[in-house]
C-alpha cells in the first residue's frame, strides 16, 4: 500500500521536515499526529535520520500512547514501509533494534531478521492481534542465536523467548489484555507443528479454540512465506490443513468438555466430588480426542466408573 500525505496535511509539511529535521516543532506548529508525522517524514525523504525519529517519539508521547498510534499505522503498512520505519519502531520498541540488519546465517532465510519480520507482518491480515504477533514473533531470536561448526545459525527455544519479550512489550505499551494474551499465545505457538492430521488438529482446536488456531495458521503461513528464498513447498500444507479443519467443523466433533455427552452432574450421581469431577471430565475428553473412547453417554459413564476402580481415584 502506497502511503501518501494525509488529506489535511499539505505538501509544505515536507519542507518543514527537510529544513528543520525537527518533527516535534513541526507537529506542534501544524497540529498533526504521530502517524501523520511519520508519513510526512517518509514522503520528505527515503532516509529518516535518528534525530528525526527521536523527535517523533518525544512528541508522540504528548499526543497519545505509543500503542494507540502504532495501531493506526500497523494495518496500513507494507513490508517496504516497515523497513523504512525501522529506526522509528526501534525507538518505540527497543527490543526490535537488535533485529535490524541481523544476519540469520541460514539457507532458509534470504533476509535479515527485521526484513523477514517486516514481510511476515505485512503478510498477515490487517487484524491488529495478528499484526502485533507478527511484528514481535521473532524478538527472541537474537538472544537464542547460536552457530554450529559449519557456521549455520540456530535459534533453539526462540518462540518461547519471543513470547516472553512480547508480553513485556505489550504490557509496557498498555495493550488491551485480550490482545496481549492472544498475541503472546500465538507467538509462543508459532513454531508448533501443524499437519492435516485430524487427531492432531482436534487437539489444537481443543487447546486453542477456532479463532486462535485460524490466526496461528495465518501467522505460520506468512512466516514461511516471508523468508525470501522463493521456496514454496512448505506452503502447500496450509490448504490441506484448512480442508481438514472444514471436515472437523462439519462433523461437529467433540472438542471441549462442554461437548461431552456427560457432564458434572452425571459424575456427581456416581459419587464424584470436588476437583475429581473436573479431572475426570478432562480425562474423558482426552479419550475422545485420542479416538479411544466414543462420545456416547453410556461409554463415558462406564469409563468414569472404571477410572475409580482401576486407577484408585477417590470420588470423595
Amino acid at each position: 500500500m502506497e502511503l501518501r500525505l494525509l488529506p489535511r496535511v499539505s505538501k509544505s509539511v515536507s519542507c518543514v521536515f527537510n529544513e528543520l529535521l525537527n518533527v516535534t516543532n513541526a507537529c506542534f506548529l501544524l497540529d498533526i499526529s504521530f502517524v501523520e508525522a511519520i508519513i510526512c517524514a517518509i514522503n520528505a525523504s527515503s532516509h529518516i535520520s535518528v534525530n528525526c525519529c527521536k523527535s517523533i517519539i518525544t512528541y508522540s508521547n504528548l499526543i497519545s500512547t505509543f500503542f494507540d498510534e502504532l495501531c493506526k499505522l500497523l494495518p496500513l503498512v507494507s513490508a517496504e514501509d516497515l523497513c523504512r520505519f525501522a529506526p522509528i519502531l526501534g525507538a518505540v520498541i527497543p527490543e526490535l533494534q537488535p533485529m535490524i540488519g541481523f544476519d540469520q546465517h541460514s539457507p532458509h532465510h534470504a533476509y535479515d531478521l527485521f526484513t523477514h519480520t517486516a514481510h511476515v507482518t505485512a503478510g498477515v491480515s490487517a487484524d491488529l492481534t495478528l499484526r502485533w504477533a507478527a511484528l514481535l514473533h521473532d524478538t527472541g531470536k537474537v538472544a537464542a542465536f547460536t552457530q554450529d561448526e559449519s557456521g549455520r545459525g540456530h535459534f533453539y527455544g526462540h518462540a518461547q523467548k519471543s513470547a516472553e519479550i512480547a508480553d513485556e512489550v505489550l504490557r509496557r505499551l498498555k495493550a488491551p489484555t485480550a490482545l496481549r494474551e492472544q498475541a503472546v499465545l500465538l507467538i509462543g505457538q508459532h513454531m508448533a507443528l501443524l499437519t492435516p492430521d485430524k487427531k492432531l488438529l482436534r487437539r489444537r482446536i481443543s487447546r486453542l479454540g477456532w479463532d486462535t488456531l485460524d490466526k496461528l495458521l495465518l501467522l505460520q503461513e506468512a512466516d514461511m512465506g516471508g523468508k525470501g528464498t522463493g521456496e514454496g513447498e512448505e506452503l502447500d500444507v496450509f490448504p490441506k490443513i484448512r480442508a481438514t479443519l472444514a471436515e472437523i467443523q462439519a462433523e461437529k466433533a467433540c472438542l471441549t468438555v462442554k461437548d461431552l455427552a456427560v457432564n458434572g452432574n452425571d459424575l456427581l450421581a456416581l459419587g464424584y466430588q470436588g476437583k475429581s469431577i473436573g479431572e475426570t471430565l478432562n480425562a474423558l475428553l482426552e479419550g475422545v480426542l485420542d479416538e479411544t473412547l466414543p462420545n456416547e453417554r453410556q461409554a463415558l459413564l462406564d469409563r468414569a466408573k472404571q477410572r475409580v476402580a482401576n486407577d484408585g481415584i477417590s470420588s470423595e
